[in-house]
């Protein structure tokens, strides 16, 4: 059945397909998800049996994303550790640590490219997870993704977020 609006999600194709090619007697069941706004990787299991060990696999993997933002990023290597929560809006914000809710998110970055317009590109490696933690504290630190609607900077020329599940290590559990 469609979500949201009548428009089937990526999960759901993906299980129609599966189901089209198994004569109805397997599923697709997502072990990681993709914010509808990124692009990047999914992983799926067909045995619902093998979802919470590669859910546990999923943790502790190495995982980064690319991310171009808006302005010139100086700091070759930098580490964020702050306190972020959700407001009424369903946007994320940093927040004290003693913010009832608040949750502590970790992310490193490390400049790849700066360009001339001003943009940089960043590899973003998180260490925890927590909803948006990168968009929301790199737009609060102003280097926002560039064309971020939900955390909007100034320049959306590629009409989409420019953010990408990039890189991924991790062993198979199986």
């Amino acid at each position: 059945k469609p979500k949201r609006g009548g428009n089937k999600s990526f999960t759901d194709k993906v299980t129609d397909l599966v189901m089209l090619k198994s004569g109805n007697k397997q599923k697709a069941f997502p072990v990681n998800y993709l914010n509808k706004n990124l692009s990047g990787y999914m992983i799926f299991v067909k045995k619902q049996d093998y979802l919470d060990v590669f859910k546990g696999a999923w943790k502790s993997a190495y995982k980064s994303f690319y991310a171009v933002v808006e302005g010139r990023v100086e700091d070759d290597l930098k580490s964020y550790d702050v306190y972020l929560k959700e407001n009424e809006s369903g946007r994320m914000g940093i927040v004290d640590k003693e913010a009832k809710f608040s949750r502590n998110a970790i992310f490193h970055s490390e400049v790849l490219k700066v360009y001339d317009r001003p943009f940089t590109a960043l590899e973003l490696k998180p260490s925890t997870v927590v909803k948006d933690q990168e968009r929301a504290v790199l737009k609060s630190v102003g280097h926002p993704v560039v064309g971020d609607e939900i955390y909007p900077g100034k320049s959306n020329r590629i009409k989409r977020t420019a953010m990408h599940n990039w890189r991924l290590k991790m062993k198979h559990p199986v």
